[in-house]
């Protein structure tokens, strides 16, 4: 979203706040594990505008990852918890 601060242009509870902190633009990028939703990497600035294709590239390379990780990470955690019950 290259600028919050037009009207429409980012409808959620938390805009006049992020307005207020001096966020203008905000890049959301999902986190897909198994073809679910499972959360996003999202990254603000205080300039309005268009974020640079290298940098969504860039953080696509993190978020596929960073997943797959998540996931493994909360199965692990569960089995752990189990053993030590």
């Amino acid at each position: 979203m290259p600028d919050i601060t037009v009207p429409g242009a980012h409808e959620s509870r938390l805009r006049e706040n992020l307005i207020e902190s001096g966020v203008r633009a905000i890049l959301a990028v999902p986190m897909v594990c198994e073809g679910r939703l499972i959360g996003s990497l999202v990254v603000s600035r205080n300039q309005p505008g268009d974020f640079p294709t290298e940098a969504i590239e860039l953080l696509r390379t993190f978020v596929t990852p960073g997943a797959e990780w998540g996931r493994k990470s909360a199965l692990g955690s569960r089995a752990l918890r189990s053993l030590a019950r």
